[in-house]
């Protein structure tokens, strides 16, 4: 058996279609109208549709706060300053820089789902490189191996 992808339940799958294209700037793979499959292999269905499939009454739009869909962007400052151009989103958090160096946010999609975005480990490693961080202290920074490092170092800057 293999995994095969999360899915989310939507309330107004056309509005969070949008929201997905233009926010988090994601293809469609595939569209069946009450159901979607994104190209980052995540999927959505539409609550009428859950329903008819599950039998289960209608899901609430309240925040559980216990799941959320992880992104990353290579090029992380641009994606703030794409994500400024949005009104009304609704943050966890906004950027922050964690222990391993990684700048991430969260905040909610338009059915209180949580979405992080963090810029990429590569991208991190690299930027710790360019700031003069030799390769063994971004590895201890960034808490990932000595390998992935040197192999980031080799990467077009």
């Amino acid at each position: 058996m293999k995994f095969d992808s999360p899915m989310i339940i939507l309330k107004n799958i056309e509005k969070s279609k949008k929201f997905y294209q233009n926010v988090l700037k994601q293809t469609i793979k595939t569209d069946l109208k009450s159901y979607l499959i994104w190209s980052g292999d995540f999927s959505m269905m539409s609550q009428e549709q859950w329903q008819e499939a599950t039998g289960l009454s209608p899901y609430k739009t309240a925040r559980c706060n216990s799941f959320e869909l992880y992104f990353e962007e290579e090029d992380y400052d641009d994606f703030i300053l794409h994500l400024n151009n949005y009104e009304g989103i609704s943050y966890v958090h906004r950027t922050k820089e964690f222990p391993w160096g990684q700048r991430g946010m969260r905040f909610y999609d338009i059915d209180n789902h949580i979405i992080e975005v963090a810029e990429s480990m590569t991208s991190v490693a690299k930027r710790f490189l360019t700031l003069g961080y030799s390769i063994d202290e971004t590895a201890e920074k960034i808490m990932f191996p000595r390998e992935f490092v040197e192999e980031c170092s080799t990467l077009n800057r």
